[in-house]
């Protein structure tokens, strides 16, 4: 197996060298299949993960880049193919791809709670983003309108606690407060 793993790197090479080739005698035309070196290379971040038997400490890591690598070669498909203009409301798919690393090393990896955090701050992030810079003018000022209201909401919400409390407070006699 140990054989394996190092003729692994040369199979690599000979593969890229022969598709380099290939470009530049114009058998293939990378201008809209590029994306597939990003892609490949994400896919064996996640092989190298996945297929070993047992995790090395550490190991949870190849699934952040693998996972940014899969996103992002996606949406250069994608681009390749609708054209490179839609980058004006797609490029929160970054900060998404970046999330969604988080996510797969939480789900495959150790279970830290703490890599949800920054994951949902980054999908949640680019969520907004997505919104703010897909809907155009007016869906802006929805989306405007709807964030006052949700601040707005939680304003009274916040002073409805705090009146309640102190009404609880005043209920209490002196005695019972000095318990």
């Amino acid at each position: 197996m140990g054989s394996n793993r190092r003729a692994f790197p040369g199979w690599i090479l000979v593969i890229i060298g022969v598709l380099l080739l290939l470009g530049s005698l114009r058998v293939i035309n990378w201008g809209g299949i590029w994306p597939i070196f990003p892609l490949a290379l994400g896919v064996a971040f996640y092989a190298g993960f996945f297929g070993r038997k047992e995790k090395p400490a550490g190991s949870v890591g190849l699934l952040m880049p693998g996972t940014i690598l899969i996103i992002l070669s996606l949406a250069f498909f994608y681009s390749n193919i609708v054209g490179w203009d839609v980058w004006e409301r797609i490029w929160p798919i970054a900060p998404f791809s970046v999330g969604a690393g988080f996510f797969a090393m939480y789900y495959w990896g150790t279970k830290e709670r703490g890599l949800l955090i920054p994951g949902w701050i980054l999908v949640g992030i680019s969520l907004i983003f997505s919104i703010i810079f897909g809907l155009g003018r007016g869906g802006r000022i929805i989306l405007a309108l709807a964030v006052i209201t949700v601040g707005v909401l939680l304003l009274i919400g916040s002073s409805k606690s705090k009146r309640e409390t102190l009404e609880k407070v005043e209920e209490t006699s002196p005695a019972e407060r000095e318990e």
